[in-house]
């Protein structure tokens, strides 16, 4: 274990804590000692940090040393730690008995003992090591990359049943949890399920749901490694030529008929024109053009038009409360996180598509410090262009625009600039679909880009609307799970994205050209090539050939059989197979 082994000493004398100090820190150096002077002060430190031990005053004002153990008990990750009262006075046998009954492992008292104190540290610290190295072991035991390895490996052969593809990889789940996965393709809910024949062999409606509310789960960890080791799959079938992408996007998240789930907030929908209750659902997505697959996402809140807050009960050392201060920080500084994950596993791309929320120049000059170019759309904004000195908006930036050449029936104008404050772009300047009077503006940070390679590049980008219509219709995506809490909001979605990612990396596999399936097709065409009187000809050879080898009787019926199904054949097609007709 390489950080500091943490014990709670817990007393409101300074000279009594100092005194422990002195005893304890004789044992060894990687203790990490840590005073409190009341009660309250205690258990502040207990949602801090995770001890291996608490030596606790009985008596303090204020909270004494048995109230401050029954509170230290109610909380889910100080449950099982040890606690050692510490007293100055003998106590009753009745008081000894709630002392245990609060959760006391033992008893020591005023003045200590060294000796018997160190023997007894040392034994709790020694059980706390011990099973921190179990955990350690059962993480090893169910990483998460080997079951994804397994299934990129094997999910060829179950193409055809999705359901036991999924309940292969997610054995790492503890019990029948690995079910939930797979729920969709039933097509049918949990409760639905439970009133089947079946009902025994399932997990209970409460089970699934504290599974789902668990706030100590790294979900994010988990689509991670997913959706790396998908991609390493999906590049091994990619042309080294083919531009793979990032994109960024964001989509509703409803929840309108609840207001009292956590975090929720009043968010404009800019399609529609009106308000909604619920999250913004930003994702991060990776594309060749043929594949897309969900990286990573983030429900994001508001603090102005916040309905709910953060929830008081959540433990603030665990995964869920990192995701809820996530989801009250801006769109625009968790782009670079989210890319800065998805490089760090191992992903890679050589441009991030964006629509026009995202195309501020702070992030596009975030993102191209990590080495990635930025196409995506603009819109007309306070935002400056620097052309020859001067600072113009997008649309006198389109009025000294270069007219597009030739039959460019898309492509109106481009021009090479640069977005204040100096990140040099070029912007293609392309027709509007349905008002012809309209125009639309794309940029590249990338100039070596052609205009048409530019606009084909960004067309990858409707993959991701692709994505959320697909979750939202088909997945059950705010549908499936209706809980309140923030937890149940962030694992609902990583299962939804986890379902699309296989369903992704199936449709790969039975159409991509370099599978068996392209491959046959390809000879078809090259045999469709071939004379077919030709093609006739050489088939009758080898089967006369396998004729001749035969025995004579077998060799017989086969020449018998072949002549009678040639005088059958209509006489424009038998004048080409001179030789076999003409033989009696």
């Amino acid at each position: 274990m390489k950080d500091k082994i943490k014990i709670l000493m817990v007393d409101d004398r300074i000279e009594n804590l100092l005194a422990l100090e002195a005893i304890l820190e004789s044992i060894s150096t990687s203790y990490e000692l840590i005073r409190s002077d009341s009660g309250r002060e205690a258990l502040k430190q207990v949602l801090k940090h995770d001890f291996a031990v608490i030596l606790l005053d009985v008596q303090m004002p204020g909270l004494d040393g048995y109230e401050t153990a029954k509170l230290i008990r109610t909380r889910e990750n100080s449950k099982h730690t040890p606690i050692i009262f510490i007293t100055a006075n003998y106590q009753a046998q009745e008081q000894i008995n709630k002392g245990y009954e609060l959760g006391a492992i033992d008893y020591i008292l005023k003045p200590i003992n060294p000796a018997n104190l160190r023997y007894k540290i040392t034994r709790f610290v020694d059980l706390y090591k011990h099973h921190a190295k179990m955990i350690e072991k059962e993480m090893l035991r169910s990483d998460q990359l080997k079951i994804v390895g397994e299934m990129a490996a094997g999910v060829s052969h179950e193409i055809r049943n999705p359901i036991t593809g999924v309940k292969a990889y997610l054995q790492f789940f503890e019990g029948k949890t690995e079910f939930i996965f797979v729920l969709i393709f039933h097509h049918k809910n949990w409760f639905r399920l439970l009133e089947t024949e079946r009902s025994e062999s399932f997990l209970g409606k409460d089970a699934v749901y504290r599974f789902l509310n668990h706030s100590s789960y790294a979900w994010r960890r988990f689509l991670t490694a997913l959706s790396a080791e998908t991609v390493s799959k999906v590049c091994s079938l990619t042309s080294s030529h083919r531009v793979t992408v990032f994109i960024v996007d964001d989509s509703m998240y409803e929840r309108n008929r609840s207001k009292a789930v956590e975090l929720l907030a009043r968010c404009w929908d800019h399609a529609k024109g009106c308000y909604y209750h619920g999250f913004r659902m930003l994702t991060l997505g990776w594309s060749d053009g043929h594949t897309f697959i969900p990286v990573d996402f983030s429900l994001l809140s508001s603090t102005k038009s916040q309905i709910n807050g953060i929830s008081e009960k959540i433990d603030k050392r665990t995964s869920g409360y990192k995701r809820r201060t996530e989801a009250l920080r801006r769109s625009t500084e968790l782009v670079p996180v989210m890319l800065d994950q998805a490089l760090a596993a191992g992903m890679t791309a050589s441009y991030v598509l964006m629509d026009s929320w995202f195309t501020f120049a702070p992030l596009i000059r975030a993102i191209t410090q990590r080495g990635l170019d930025v196409i995506g759309m603009v819109k007309a904004t306070n935002q400056r262009y620097l052309v020859n000195g001067r600072k113009l908006s997008l649309k006198e930036l389109y009025s000294v625009a270069t007219p597009a050449q030739g039959k460019k029936r898309r492509i109106l104008r481009s021009i090479r600039t640069q977005m204040v404050p100096g990140i040099p772009m070029q912007i293609v300047f392309v027709r509007h679909r349905t008002n012809k009077n309209e125009w639309l503006a794309i940029l590249s940070t990338d100039c070596t880009l052609t205009e048409e390679e530019i606009i084909r590049i960004y067309s990858i980008r409707w993959d991701i609307e692709t994505f959320f219509k697909c979750t939202k219709s088909i997945l059950k995506l705010q549908k499936e799970f209706q809980g309140r809490s923030y937890d149940m909001l962030i694992s609902h979605t990583t299962i939804v994205y986890a379902r699309y990612i296989l369903l992704a990396w199936q449709h790969r596999q039975n159409t991509d050209e370099r599978t068996l399936g392209g491959l046959f097709t390809l000879l078809c065409d090259e045999v469709g090539e071939l004379d077919w009187a030709v093609a006739l000809q050489q088939l009758l050879d080898i089967v006369n050939d396998v004729s001749e080898k035969a025995g004579k009787k077998l060799s017989k019926l086969i020449k018998s059989q072949l002549q009678q199904w040639i005088m059958a054949l209509p006489a424009y097609i038998r004048v080409y197979l001179t030789d076999w007709s003409c033989e009696s």
